[in-house]
């Protein structure tokens, strides 16, 4: 099958440089081949997910094995204004879904195995339980490249019927300078799994586990990548299993005025779909009808600037203000990566800050990060 799709693409005027291909295992929780897991590709320009077409459907063969072959304007972009991200996908007869979704395909590509899993997340007064989807492994082969060993983050997912409310992973990422302060590495450095009250705000809510491996594996180059050489590649799990929950913590700042933003506010009205910006921002004033004090700030479905700088938020409430300088590093996000509609790079975020007091009441809050804002779902403010 292989060699006749080659000979085709031959004969079309395709050379051997325009055809690409992706293989890989799916294995049993235990490590074994399994065969029949059914699996697709999809083609996502602009690496929207809501922009998915499904380019090939099929299933795993003798040991797990399978393989997909591609040409180049299945995969690639023919130009740099419009990125092209490739998911493959494997959906386990148990409910497990693993996939790898890849902005950039060298000639041949070998992924990290696929595993099954089963979480069976429980929830121990707000702190998730679960069990890992893999252990990490020692990437020998990348060695002295980033990242020297495989980073596996489990994290949980809390979703209402508008949207992803919340994201809560076990890393957070931090800059660390190497070499006598001659190299800036970014590393993920693990954190206890924690799900805050005001993540599940007043919102009836579904909390799912999923889980993502952050490692390598080395290539042949071409495509893209130019010389042979370590190549990232991230695998991504959601787990079967949900657990349905109504917050506790209702959100002062719901039905609040934004400036520049028309009303009712979609930043304030309690809807999770994601709002992008005319212009990128780190301000943001919010009005109300009644005097608020402020205790917590929480924004959800942020898209900002992908840079990882030292974050802090300045809150003001009237003559009143404050700034939040959290440390241990920044959230690590389970799709940290996206692209906004101009093609620039953007992070995902889902951050709480919780201020060192109660600001005085005030009708209008002022927000400034040293983030920038491409694009938000929600502000939560919370007294």
């Amino acid at each position: 099958m292989k060699r006749a799709l080659f000979l085709l693409l031959m004969s079309c005027g395709a050379g051997p440089d325009d055809l690409f291909v992706v293989g890989g295992r799916t294995l049993t929780r235990a490590g074994e081949g399994q065969p029949d897991v059914p699996l697709s590709v999809t083609r996502v320009r602009g690496c929207r997910d809501e922009a998915a077409t499904r380019l090939r459907e099929s299933a795993s063969g003798d040991g797990g094995e399978f393989s997909f072959d591609f040409v180049r304007v299945e995969v690639q972009s023919l130009s740099d204004e419009t990125p092209i991200c490739t998911r493959v996908e494997a959906a386990y007869p148990g409910g497990a879904r693993v996939w790898s979704r890849l902005s950039f395909l060298p000639y041949r590509l070998q992924l990290p195995d696929f595993t099954d899993w089963q979480a069976n997340l429980t929830l121990d007064g707000g702190v998730p339980q679960l069990t890992r989807a893999v252990d990490e492994q020692t990437l020998t082969e990348c060695r002295g490249t980033f990242p020297e060993r495989e980073v596996v983050e489990h994290g949980v997912t809390v979703r209402t019927s508008t949207g992803l409310a919340w994201e809560a992973t076990d890393h957070v990422l931090k800059n660390v300078v190497r070499d006598g302060g001659f190299t800036v590495q970014t590393v993920y450095e693990p954190v206890p799994l924690e799900l805050p009250p005001e993540a599940l705000e007043d919102f009836d809510v579904e909390v799912t586990a999923e889980a993502k491996r952050i490692g390598c594996v080395d290539v042949a180059g071409g495509g893209n990548l130019g010389l042979p050489g370590p190549f990232q590649v991230n695998t991504r799990w959601a787990s079967p299993g949900t657990l349905k929950l109504r917050g506790t913590e209702p959100a002062a700042s719901r039905g609040g005025r934004c400036d520049d933003l028309p009303e009712p506010c979609p930043l304030t009205d309690g809807s999770l779909e994601p709002v992008l910006f005319a212009e990128p921002t780190n301000r943001f004033t919010l009005r109300f009808d009644r005097p608020v004090s402020v205790r917590a700030v929480a924004f959800r479905g942020g898209l900002t600037d992908y840079t990882l700088r030292a974050e802090e938020l300045s809150v003001r409430a009237g003559s009143d203000a404050t700034t939040v300088r959290p440390d241990g590093g920044e959230p690590d996000s389970l799709d940290d990566l996206a692209y906004v509609p101009n093609g620039e790079l953007a992070r995902r975020s889902y951050r709480l800050f919780v201020l060192d007091r109660r600001l005085l009441p005030a009708t209008v809050i002022e927000l400034e990060t040293t983030r920038t804002f491409f694009g938000l779902a929600e502000i939560s403010l919370f007294e």
